[in-house]
């Protein structure tokens, strides 16, 4: 099974524990994908609820609801 993580598209609301902060919920705004890969390596999220425009690390998400 793939970790959530490498299914997230532009639209889902995301879980996101970021090292040394509390976790927080989110709406990904943008997905990167890899040069050789299609797997996302770069994310942008609106975090909630405060409406923050941030940039993480795919991996530091650890669940997905998927936006449609």
């Amino acid at each position: 099974m793939r970790p959530d993580f490498l299914n997230v598209q532009v639209g889902d609301v995301v879980a996101v524990s970021q090292p040394g902060q509390k976790a927080y919920l989110a709406q990904v705004l943008y997905v990167e994908g890899g040069a050789r890969f299609s797997d996302p390596n770069f994310l942008q999220v609106c975090r909630e609820p405060d409406c923050a425009v941030m940039n993480i690390c795919p991996s530091w998400i650890t669940g997905r609801l998927p936006g449609r």
